[in-house]
Protein backbone atom coordinates (compact mmCIF):
# COMPACT_ATOMS: atom_id res chain seq x y z
CA UNK A 1 0.00 0.00 0.00
CA UNK A 2 1.39 3.26 -0.67
CA UNK A 3 2.30 5.40 2.29
CA UNK A 4 0.70 8.98 2.26
CA UNK A 5 3.22 12.25 3.19
CA UNK A 6 2.36 12.99 6.10
CA UNK A 7 2.21 16.46 7.63
CA UNK A 8 5.73 18.34 8.64
CA UNK A 9 4.36 20.29 11.45
CA UNK A 10 1.46 20.99 14.26
CA UNK A 11 0.34 23.89 13.26
CA UNK A 12 -0.43 22.50 9.71
CA UNK A 13 -2.42 19.49 11.12
CA UNK A 14 -4.53 22.11 13.68
CA UNK A 15 -5.63 24.04 10.65
CA UNK A 16 -6.82 21.35 8.75
CA UNK A 17 -9.11 20.33 11.03
CA UNK A 18 -12.79 20.54 9.84
CA UNK A 19 -14.33 23.77 11.02
CA UNK A 20 -17.65 22.23 11.64
CA UNK A 21 -16.09 19.54 13.65
CA UNK A 22 -17.14 19.60 17.75
CA UNK A 23 -15.97 18.21 20.75
CA UNK A 24 -13.12 16.03 19.09
CA UNK A 25 -10.34 16.06 21.26
CA UNK A 26 -6.47 15.40 20.42
CA UNK A 27 -3.35 15.32 22.22
CA UNK A 28 0.66 14.72 20.92
CA UNK A 29 3.31 14.10 22.55
CA UNK A 30 6.64 13.65 20.84
CA UNK A 31 10.21 13.48 22.15
CA UNK A 32 13.61 12.88 19.69
CA UNK A 33 13.93 13.66 16.54
CA UNK A 34 12.42 13.92 13.30
CA UNK A 35 8.64 12.33 14.10
CA UNK A 36 5.93 12.98 12.22
CA UNK A 37 2.25 13.24 13.31
CA UNK A 38 -0.55 13.95 10.87
CA UNK A 39 -4.59 13.93 12.12
CA UNK A 40 -7.56 15.39 10.82
CA UNK A 41 -10.69 14.51 12.47
CA UNK A 42 -14.40 15.40 11.79
CA UNK A 43 -17.57 15.66 12.57
CA UNK A 44 -18.00 15.23 16.63
CA UNK A 45 -16.54 13.19 19.38
CA UNK A 46 -13.29 11.80 17.93
CA UNK A 47 -10.87 11.06 20.15
CA UNK A 48 -6.71 11.09 19.14
CA UNK A 49 -3.80 10.11 21.13
CA UNK A 50 -0.16 10.13 19.88
CA UNK A 51 2.71 9.41 21.99
CA UNK A 52 6.22 8.97 20.13
CA UNK A 53 9.62 8.89 21.53
CA UNK A 54 12.31 8.01 19.43
CA UNK A 55 12.76 9.28 16.01
CA UNK A 56 11.58 9.20 12.62
CA UNK A 57 8.26 7.83 13.59
CA UNK A 58 5.69 8.50 11.39
CA UNK A 59 1.71 8.59 12.09
CA UNK A 60 -1.39 9.53 10.02
CA UNK A 61 -4.70 9.31 11.72
CA UNK A 62 -7.82 10.42 9.46
CA UNK A 63 -11.13 9.46 11.64
CA UNK A 64 -15.07 10.92 10.62
CA UNK A 65 -18.08 9.91 11.93
CA UNK A 66 -21.06 10.38 9.34
CA UNK A 67 -23.96 9.73 12.33
CA UNK A 68 -25.52 13.14 11.59
CA UNK A 69 -26.82 16.01 13.55
CA UNK A 70 -27.42 13.58 16.52
CA UNK A 71 -24.77 11.35 16.64
CA UNK A 72 -22.94 11.19 19.93
CA UNK A 73 -20.60 8.17 19.32
CA UNK A 74 -16.96 9.02 17.68
CA UNK A 75 -13.94 7.10 17.05
CA UNK A 76 -10.89 6.53 19.52
CA UNK A 77 -7.41 6.69 18.48
CA UNK A 78 -4.16 5.88 20.53
CA UNK A 79 -1.14 5.43 18.97
CA UNK A 80 1.89 4.89 21.06
CA UNK A 81 5.54 4.71 19.07
CA UNK A 82 9.11 3.87 20.76
CA UNK A 83 12.33 2.97 18.66
CA UNK A 84 12.79 4.73 15.12
CA UNK A 85 11.14 4.57 11.30
CA UNK A 86 7.86 3.00 12.82
CA UNK A 87 4.97 3.98 10.95
CA UNK A 88 1.22 3.78 11.68
CA UNK A 89 -1.80 5.04 9.11
CA UNK A 90 -5.25 4.85 10.89
CA UNK A 91 -8.48 5.48 8.95
CA UNK A 92 -11.86 5.29 10.49
CA UNK A 93 -14.23 6.71 7.92
CA UNK A 94 -17.77 6.31 8.97
CA UNK A 95 -16.70 3.97 12.26
CA UNK A 96 -19.07 5.16 14.29
CA UNK A 97 -18.14 3.89 18.06
CA UNK A 98 -14.64 2.11 16.74
CA UNK A 99 -11.49 2.11 18.58
CA UNK A 100 -7.89 1.42 18.00
CA UNK A 101 -5.15 1.10 20.75
CA UNK A 102 -1.61 0.53 18.49
CA UNK A 103 2.02 0.06 19.87
CA UNK A 104 4.94 -0.32 18.44
CA UNK A 105 8.40 -0.40 19.73
CA UNK A 106 11.54 -0.84 18.08
CA UNK A 107 12.17 0.01 14.72
CA UNK A 108 10.69 -0.09 10.99
CA UNK A 109 7.37 -1.53 11.93
CA UNK A 110 4.31 -0.87 10.47
CA UNK A 111 0.79 -0.55 10.98
CA UNK A 112 -2.00 -0.02 8.34
CA UNK A 113 -5.67 -0.46 9.74
CA UNK A 114 -8.93 0.54 8.20
CA UNK A 115 -11.88 0.38 10.16
CA UNK A 116 -15.49 0.89 8.62
CA UNK A 117 -19.40 1.33 9.60
CA UNK A 118 -19.62 0.38 13.25
CA UNK A 119 -18.51 -0.82 16.77
CA UNK A 120 -14.91 -1.92 15.51
CA UNK A 121 -11.86 -2.53 18.37
CA UNK A 122 -8.93 -3.41 17.68
CA UNK A 123 -5.57 -3.76 20.10
CA UNK A 124 -2.44 -4.28 18.27
CA UNK A 125 1.36 -4.35 19.81
CA UNK A 126 4.46 -4.92 17.30
CA UNK A 127 7.78 -5.23 19.95
CA UNK A 128 10.77 -5.99 17.37
CA UNK A 129 11.84 -5.01 14.28
CA UNK A 130 10.45 -4.97 10.92
CA UNK A 131 6.67 -6.25 11.67
CA UNK A 132 3.67 -5.48 9.77
CA UNK A 133 -0.28 -5.26 10.18
CA UNK A 134 -2.66 -4.63 8.07
CA UNK A 135 -6.13 -5.03 9.40
CA UNK A 136 -9.93 -4.29 8.11
CA UNK A 137 -13.16 -4.35 9.84
CA UNK A 138 -15.76 -3.39 8.39
CA UNK A 139 -18.43 -3.65 11.08
CA UNK A 140 -18.70 -5.31 14.67
CA UNK A 141 -14.76 -6.98 14.47
CA UNK A 142 -12.94 -7.22 17.85
CA UNK A 143 -9.21 -8.12 17.02
CA UNK A 144 -5.88 -8.47 19.57
CA UNK A 145 -2.83 -8.77 18.01
CA UNK A 146 0.68 -9.38 18.99
CA UNK A 147 4.14 -9.67 17.22
CA UNK A 148 7.52 -10.03 19.58
CA UNK A 149 10.15 -10.89 17.12
CA UNK A 150 11.54 -9.43 13.79
CA UNK A 151 9.88 -9.60 10.17
CA UNK A 152 6.37 -11.01 10.95
CA UNK A 153 3.45 -9.94 9.14
CA UNK A 154 -0.58 -10.26 10.08
CA UNK A 155 -3.25 -9.69 7.64
CA UNK A 156 -6.56 -9.51 8.93
CA UNK A 157 -9.94 -8.59 7.42
CA UNK A 158 -13.31 -8.90 9.34
CA UNK A 159 -16.32 -8.66 7.03
CA UNK A 160 -18.32 -9.24 10.72
CA UNK A 161 -21.10 -6.71 10.01
CA UNK A 162 -23.72 -7.09 11.84
CA UNK A 163 -23.66 -9.58 14.53
CA UNK A 164 -19.55 -9.37 15.09
CA UNK A 165 -16.13 -11.75 15.27
CA UNK A 166 -13.73 -11.83 16.98
CA UNK A 167 -9.72 -12.91 16.69
CA UNK A 168 -6.95 -13.25 18.68
CA UNK A 169 -3.61 -13.41 16.68
CA UNK A 170 -0.20 -13.90 18.47
CA UNK A 171 3.54 -14.08 16.71
CA UNK A 172 6.51 -15.07 18.71
CA UNK A 173 9.50 -15.51 16.84
CA UNK A 174 11.00 -14.31 13.20
CA UNK A 175 9.05 -14.30 10.33
CA UNK A 176 6.08 -15.42 10.80
CA UNK A 177 2.84 -14.67 8.36
CA UNK A 178 -0.72 -15.33 9.45
CA UNK A 179 -3.49 -14.20 6.94
CA UNK A 180 -7.23 -14.15 8.29
CA UNK A 181 -10.55 -13.81 6.94
CA UNK A 182 -13.54 -14.06 8.96
CA UNK A 183 -17.08 -13.23 7.01
CA UNK A 184 -20.22 -13.03 9.00
CA UNK A 185 -23.91 -14.81 7.88
CA UNK A 186 -26.65 -15.00 9.88
CA UNK A 187 -24.93 -15.45 13.04
CA UNK A 188 -21.90 -14.19 15.03
CA UNK A 189 -18.99 -15.54 13.10
CA UNK A 190 -17.05 -16.78 15.73
CA UNK A 191 -13.42 -16.83 17.13
CA UNK A 192 -9.91 -17.13 16.10
CA UNK A 193 -7.54 -17.93 18.52
CA UNK A 194 -3.83 -18.66 16.54
CA UNK A 195 -0.67 -18.47 18.32
CA UNK A 196 2.83 -18.87 15.83
CA UNK A 197 5.77 -19.45 18.32
CA UNK A 198 9.17 -19.77 16.46
CA UNK A 199 10.27 -18.81 12.77
CA UNK A 200 8.40 -18.70 9.08
CA UNK A 201 5.25 -20.31 10.11
CA UNK A 202 2.58 -19.49 7.93
CA UNK A 203 -1.22 -19.59 7.81
CA UNK A 204 -3.94 -19.06 5.92
CA UNK A 205 -7.31 -19.16 7.40
CA UNK A 206 -10.58 -18.40 6.06
CA UNK A 207 -13.73 -18.58 8.88
CA UNK A 208 -17.30 -17.57 7.59
CA UNK A 209 -20.84 -18.46 8.41
CA UNK A 210 -20.80 -19.19 12.01
CA UNK A 211 -20.40 -19.37 15.27
CA UNK A 212 -17.53 -21.23 15.02
CA UNK A 213 -14.59 -21.57 16.57
CA UNK A 214 -10.87 -22.29 15.56
CA UNK A 215 -7.89 -22.67 18.07
CA UNK A 216 -4.36 -23.40 16.71
CA UNK A 217 -0.96 -23.53 17.99
CA UNK A 218 2.43 -23.59 15.61
CA UNK A 219 5.54 -24.12 17.55
CA UNK A 220 8.59 -24.37 15.82
CA UNK A 221 10.32 -23.31 12.43
CA UNK A 222 8.56 -23.62 8.97
CA UNK A 223 4.71 -24.97 10.25
CA UNK A 224 2.10 -24.46 7.33
CA UNK A 225 -1.84 -24.74 8.09
CA UNK A 226 -4.28 -23.74 5.39
CA UNK A 227 -7.62 -23.80 7.29
CA UNK A 228 -11.17 -22.93 5.65
CA UNK A 229 -13.75 -23.20 8.33
CA UNK A 230 -17.52 -22.70 7.21
CA UNK A 231 -19.37 -24.75 9.59
CA UNK A 232 -22.00 -23.64 11.61
CA UNK A 233 -21.44 -24.16 15.28
CA UNK A 234 -18.08 -25.70 14.60
CA UNK A 235 -15.11 -26.45 16.47
CA UNK A 236 -11.52 -27.13 14.93
CA UNK A 237 -8.79 -27.11 17.86
CA UNK A 238 -5.44 -28.56 17.97
CA UNK A 239 -1.40 -27.00 17.04
CA UNK A 240 1.43 -28.55 14.61
CA UNK A 241 4.63 -28.74 17.21
CA UNK A 242 8.07 -29.24 15.60
CA UNK A 243 9.38 -28.29 11.72
CA UNK A 244 7.89 -28.75 8.20
CA UNK A 245 4.52 -29.74 9.70
CA UNK A 246 1.56 -29.14 7.26
CA UNK A 247 -2.20 -29.18 8.18
CA UNK A 248 -4.90 -28.71 5.45
CA UNK A 249 -8.53 -28.35 6.17
CA UNK A 250 -11.73 -27.53 4.86
CA UNK A 251 -14.85 -28.41 7.10
CA UNK A 252 -18.10 -27.15 6.91
CA UNK A 253 -22.41 -28.35 7.38
CA UNK A 254 -23.55 -28.10 11.26
CA UNK A 255 -22.14 -29.02 14.53
CA UNK A 256 -18.66 -30.28 12.84
CA UNK A 257 -15.79 -31.43 15.24
CA UNK A 258 -12.00 -31.59 14.69
CA UNK A 259 -9.32 -32.06 16.51
CA UNK A 260 -5.72 -32.15 15.17
CA UNK A 261 -2.09 -32.73 17.31
CA UNK A 262 1.38 -33.18 15.16
CA UNK A 263 4.15 -33.59 16.94
CA UNK A 264 6.95 -34.19 15.12
CA UNK A 265 8.60 -33.22 12.06
CA UNK A 266 7.27 -33.54 8.16
CA UNK A 267 3.81 -34.61 9.28
CA UNK A 268 1.19 -34.22 6.59
CA UNK A 269 -2.21 -33.87 7.98
CA UNK A 270 -5.28 -33.72 4.84
CA UNK A 271 -8.91 -33.29 6.79
CA UNK A 272 -12.26 -32.48 4.32
CA UNK A 273 -15.34 -32.87 6.31
CA UNK A 274 -18.47 -31.92 5.28
CA UNK A 275 -21.19 -33.79 7.03
CA UNK A 276 -23.63 -33.19 9.43
CA UNK A 277 -22.69 -33.64 13.17
CA UNK A 278 -19.13 -35.31 11.66
CA UNK A 279 -15.81 -35.54 14.44
CA UNK A 280 -12.82 -36.50 13.58
CA UNK A 281 -9.33 -36.76 15.67
CA UNK A 282 -6.01 -37.36 13.73
CA UNK A 283 -2.85 -37.36 15.98
CA UNK A 284 0.72 -37.95 14.13
CA UNK A 285 3.40 -38.43 16.93
CA UNK A 286 6.69 -39.00 14.74
CA UNK A 287 8.17 -38.15 11.81
CA UNK A 288 7.06 -37.77 8.00
CA UNK A 289 3.85 -39.41 8.68
CA UNK A 290 0.83 -38.74 6.36
CA UNK A 291 -3.01 -38.72 7.04
CA UNK A 292 -6.12 -37.76 5.21
CA UNK A 293 -9.85 -38.21 6.16
CA UNK A 294 -12.70 -37.23 3.94
CA UNK A 295 -16.35 -37.31 5.50
CA UNK A 296 -19.11 -35.67 3.48
CA UNK A 297 -22.18 -37.86 3.94
CA UNK A 298 -25.33 -35.88 3.30
CA UNK A 299 -27.43 -37.36 5.33
CA UNK A 300 -28.69 -35.06 8.35
CA UNK A 301 -28.31 -37.81 10.93
CA UNK A 302 -24.67 -38.54 9.64
CA UNK A 303 -22.61 -38.57 12.91
CA UNK A 304 -20.06 -39.84 10.98
CA UNK A 305 -17.29 -40.12 13.79
CA UNK A 306 -12.97 -40.71 12.74
CA UNK A 307 -10.23 -41.10 14.84
CA UNK A 308 -6.42 -41.76 13.51
CA UNK A 309 -3.45 -42.19 15.80
CA UNK A 310 -0.36 -42.75 13.69
CA UNK A 311 2.99 -43.26 15.91
CA UNK A 312 6.70 -43.58 14.50
CA UNK A 313 7.98 -43.13 10.97
CA UNK A 314 6.54 -43.04 7.80
CA UNK A 315 3.09 -44.18 8.26
CA UNK A 316 0.30 -43.30 5.94
CA UNK A 317 -3.66 -43.49 6.67
CA UNK A 318 -6.31 -42.87 4.71
CA UNK A 319 -10.29 -42.38 5.65
CA UNK A 320 -12.96 -42.01 3.34
CA UNK A 321 -16.47 -42.23 5.01
CA UNK A 322 -19.36 -41.00 2.35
Amino acid sequence: MTRQPLCASLVALLCATAAQAEDNSLQIEQSGENNRASVTQQDVHNDARIHQAGSDNQVTIDQSNDGGPGSTVGQIAQVTQVGVDNGVQLAQDSGNGSSAILYQEGTGNRFVVVQQYYANELNATAIGNGNQLEAQQLGFGGATTLQVGDGNRIGLLQQTFPYGGDAYLTQTGNGNQIDLLQVAGRYHTGTVTFTQTGNDNLADLEQSGGPATLTFTQQGERNVADIDQYSRSGELTGGSYGNDNRVTVSQGQDFTELAILQQGNENLADVLQYAFGASASLTQLGDGNSASIVQTSVSMAGNDIATILQQGVGNTATVIQQ
